[in-house]
């Protein structure tokens, strides 16, 4: 039988698919060359990545592009002209291609980025401070799974402009949720992050909040009221609140009177709910106790 004639590979290969091997491979080269230096590592994941998508062989532009990094990577070494090549095929490729908007494209690129950092297993202050700038040139990604989350981490960890070693492997692990390395990298990554605290309850930066018929519910100690004074202010305010997530929650508010190293701490039930919803394309947004006061006085004075 052709291989074409396989249904199972033709499904495999429908244009979703193949859109989302390009994006993700655009940003896997951004991340491992994102700090100027592509290790040994780094080369043998994107080998990897050539291997799992072998069976695009046949189709453009994965026959073009297949061949180019074979060809370049050959030698264990793949060089800043190499990189610049590659890099312009598929600006083309992905240029040309319709089936997915830019938002998609971009959250793509970005886990892609995220995978190509964390194919040596390292992460580097340089790397992180790189990833700050395409977060910051990239916000209109603002709401959509997993930017929020990114941006959130990076700027608590850039707070002080430094990177140090517990946040490097904080970040690793963070970082590591998001991203599929190959079978070897991902075994070694797991027992490195055996043990360590793997997860970080993340607020949404500067958020629009709108009260008229979105759905509010609250997680932790709030500092400025009860949580009955907390939910007859977003009635009074047109919204609904709720004392569990539900499908149509808008905005899951964080109080800020609990542990005030919430950026450090293992996800509460509400956040880890809040954060299945946003997996599953769910607009939610995890806001901060202050950000939900300052909307709250903006929109009531407006009244």
């Amino acid at each position: 039988m052709n291989e074409l004639d396989d249904l199972s590979y033709v499904r495999f290969c429908d244009r979703q698919n193949l859109n989302k091997a390009l994006n993700t491979l655009q940003g896997i080269i951004k991340g491992v060359n994102i700090d100027g230096v592509v290790t040994t590592e780094e080369i043998e994941e994107l080998k990897t990545w050539c291997e799992e998508h072998a069976v695009y062989k046949k189709l453009n532009p994965f026959n073009e592009l297949l061949f180019l990094l074979d060809d370049y990577l050959a030698d264990g070494i793949f060089d800043p002209e190499e990189i610049k090549d590659v890099s312009w095929f598929l600006e083309k490729a992905i240029e040309s291609n319709e089936y997915y908007d830019c938002i998609t494209s971009e959250i793509q690129s970005l886990h892609g980025i995220l995978h190509g950092i964390l194919a040596d297993r390292n992460v580097t202050e340089d790397e992180v401070l790189s990833l700050k700038k395409w977060v910051n040139r990239h916000t209109h990604l603002q709401g959509t799974y997993p930017y929020d989350e990114i941006y959130g981490v990076l700027l608590d960890v850039l707070e002080d402009g430094i990177v140090d070693e517990e946040e490097s492997e904080l970040l690793k692990a963070f970082f590591s949720t998001f991203v599929e390395l190959s079978r070897d990298n991902q075994q070694v990554l797991s027992k490195e992050l055996k043990g360590k605290m793997t997860s970080f309850g993340v607020c949404s930066v500067d958020p629009e909040i709108i009260f008229e018929n979105k759905v509010f519910c609250f997680t932790g100690k709030s500092v400025r009221a009860s949580r009955s004074i907390l939910a007859s202010n977003v009635e009074k305010l047109g919204g609904v609140f709720s004392k569990n997530i539900i499908k149509n929650t808008a905005y899951l508010i964080y109080g800020s009177g609990g542990n005030q190293c919430w950026a450090y701490s293992c996800y509460g039930r509400k956040v880890e709910a809040a954060l299945e919803l946003r997996k599953e394309g769910n607009q939610l947004i995890i806001v901060h106790e202050n950000d939900f006061w300052d909307a709250y006085e903006d929109t009531s004075s407006s009244l």
